[in-house]
């Protein structure tokens, strides 16, 4: 427990020393505003949106973990550039303890995120059953942001720029939906498609259930995949 503590204090204490990270901490309460203010007018000026209002919210809730993705992406690549891996070898914690309490803390504030967005978002037809199902896919993808770019970043300037180019990714299994049926599933191998159709079948359970655990599978891979890759590296 006095180990959870340890490195709970520690992350606490990054976060807080950075203005900018402290920003990131309200991106659910920014994409609620956006959710329950902001889109409502602007609809009334262009009520097609309203035909959209499960995919902006998919994308608000992807918003709103890359808070908890940039906060660890940064913290991590600190320690990274301060050879802080290379310490912990010889610490009464083992790596695997470090990583997995890294991971799951994360994990558990992208749900966080996720699901005070999606339940103060006002969306008809959000109940406790698909708001957490949901938001325990969307916030597994906060653990393969993260160990990408702790992996495969140099530096702090690399992993903005990483987090940048997934952004950018993110965007590309919501446009093969609208595309032909046969290119749509070539969005399959990115995590974030899976995201895009749980939330378009965000009102009939059964397909719903079945992306959204075809989503948490996927991203299992990706995490463990990564795992290992980040363990090979550093």
């Amino acid at each position: 427990m006095l180990q959870f503590y340890a490195l709970f204090r520690n992350d606490l204490r990054n976060i807080f020393r950075d203005r900018m990270l402290i920003i990131f901490c309200f991106l659910p309460l920014i994409m609620v505003g956006l959710m329950r203010y902001v889109l409502p007018f602007v609809s009334g000026y262009y009520p097609i949106l309203k035909d959209y209002e499960v995919f902006i919210l998919a994308i608000l809730c992807l918003v709103s973990v890359i808070g908890p993705a940039f906060l660890s992406s940064m913290i991590m690549l600190d320690e990274k550039d301060e050879n802080l891996f290379t310490v912990i070898k010889v610490m009464p914690i083992s790596p695997g303890f470090f990583i997995f309490f890294r991971l799951g803390f994360i994990t558990i504030l992208g749900f966080g995120a996720s699901s005070f967005t999606m339940l103060f978002s006002g969306t008809e037809g959000i109940t406790l059953y698909n708001s957490l199902l949901l938001s325990l896919q969307t916030g597994m993808i906060v653990p393969i942001i993260t160990l990408i770019c702790v992996t495969y970043a140099r530096n702090k300037i690399e992993g903005v720029t990483f987090i940048k180019g997934l952004n950018f990714l993110s965007i590309i299994p919501l446009v093969l939906i609208f595309t032909k049926p046969s290119w749509e599933f070539m969005g399959g191998i990115i995590p974030f498609y899976w995201v895009y159709k749980a939330f378009e079948n965000l009102h009939l359970s059964v397909e719903m259930g079945l992306y959204a655990f075809g989503g948490i599978g996927v991203n299992l891979l990706f995490i463990t995949g990564l795992y290992y890759q980040f363990r090979s590296k550093l």
